[in-house]
């Protein structure tokens, strides 16, 4: 059985904003479940309809089968972390640790056995008597999540807590909460707008747009294979080439794309001769050269490079093919000196796998 699950959920707005649009979700016990989309797409009032701070206008909210509507906040086992961790700098770690259980009225024995255990869980027992100017920024994460342990909750949300760090501490962070997670054993919410954290966090998520869930898998099948123009676009890089469905055989159909001639994509289904649609290939797909010996099964494409982007360890160029059409080709800059591989206006060759591109009907 699920431990969350949201049937049919939607909360409009007095000005008749849809927030959530007849939102259906599931979510299994132990996961390190994603709400991805941009701002504005619903997920974080879907999470505060889910802590309780919001209630939807439709729909039911389940957790192990219980129905959440009418409980409060408070009696429901589920804990928020958000963006700011929101620590009391007046008091020791073990202060905001306990400073729940002190307001549920749990007797002081009982209370600072299970701070204890919280901040065992965390790893951080040995910093109870600091207070949070002392700690490094992980330190301070890792002590509002103890806080949101310590009432043993069977669901912790946690509203972008990475937001507000630079790069490199986010990327650290990301280890420490997957790292977490997987040693207390219990069912993250995550919401960003940032897919590489999405990705690299994720047991699954959701990707949503305009309140609706546009598709939902483990982090692979949503990056590999898109099922919408949206997440194809939102998530990563992606080139999207539109057209209309020509030749079609088994396992494959050719997209006639104007200027660009038909291209093959691999596809199971088998989409209406005529009909509109959309190759989406990511660039670390695309081959380029000054020259690519043709193959079975590949789409070819020449063109001049456009322009070029230098990002470390890699280079995207941007190849303009015809009418000012672009399709973007990366490579990995392996050059012990860091030499360009081509330069602006130089004439190139690029190829892909029919099995490397994936067909969206529009």
């Amino acid at each position: 059985m699920s431990l969350l699950e949201m049937r049919h959920i939607t909360r409009r707005f007095d000005d008749d904003t849809v927030a959530v649009d007849d939102l259906s979700l599931s979510i299994q016990p132990g996961e390190f479940f994603t709400l991805l989309g941009p701002s504005g797409c619903g997920k974080t009032t879907l999470l505060r309809m889910i802590a309780g701070f919001d209630d939807p206008d439709a729909g039911s909210l389940l957790l192990d089968g219980e129905e959440l509507a009418g409980v409060p906040p408070e009696q429901r086992p589920v804990h928020t972390v958000f963006q700011s961790y929101a620590l009391f700098p007046h008091m020791s770690v073990a202060e905001n640790v306990a400073f729940p259980l002190r307001m549920a009225s749990v007797r002081r024995a009982e209370r600072e056995q299970r701070t204890r255990e919280a901040l065992e869980q965390v790893r951080l027992a040995d910093f109870a008597h600091r207070r949070p100017d002392q700690l490094s920024g992980g330190q301070r994460q890792r002590v509002a999540v103890a806080r949101a342990l310590v009432n043993r909750p069977r669901l912790l949300l946690l509203d972008e807590p990475l937001a507000a760090l630079d790069l490199k501490m986010r990327e650290q962070m990301q280890i420490e909460l997957i790292s977490l997670q997987m040693e207390v054993g219990i069912t993250f919410v995550y919401v960003t707008h940032d897919q590489g954290e999405a990705l690299a966090l994720s047991d699954r998520l959701a990707v949503m747009n305009n309140g609706r869930v546009e598709q939902v898998g483990d982090p692979s099948d949503v990056y590999e294979f898109p099922d919408t123009r949206f997440v194809a676009d939102f998530i990563g890089t992606c080139n999207l080439l539109d057209g209309s469905v020509g030749q079609s055989e088994t396992g494959l159909v050719y997209l006639d794309v104007p200027g660009l001639g038909p291209l093959g994509v691999a596809s199971d289904a088998s989409p209406r001769t005529g009909a509109p649609g959309t190759l989406a290939v990511r660039p670390e797909k695309v081959r380029i050269d000054a020259r690519i010996e043709p193959a079975t099964h590949e789409n070819r494409l020449e063109g001049t490079v456009h322009d070029q982007l230098y990002l470390g360890d890699v280079t995207v160029y941007r190849i303009e093919i015809t009418d000012g059409q672009l399709v973007e080709a990366m490579l990995p800059n392996t050059s012990a000196r860091g030499e360009r591989f081509f330069d602006f206006g130089d004439q190139v060759q690029l190829a892909w796998r029919h099995d490397a591109g994936r067909l969206l009907a529009d």
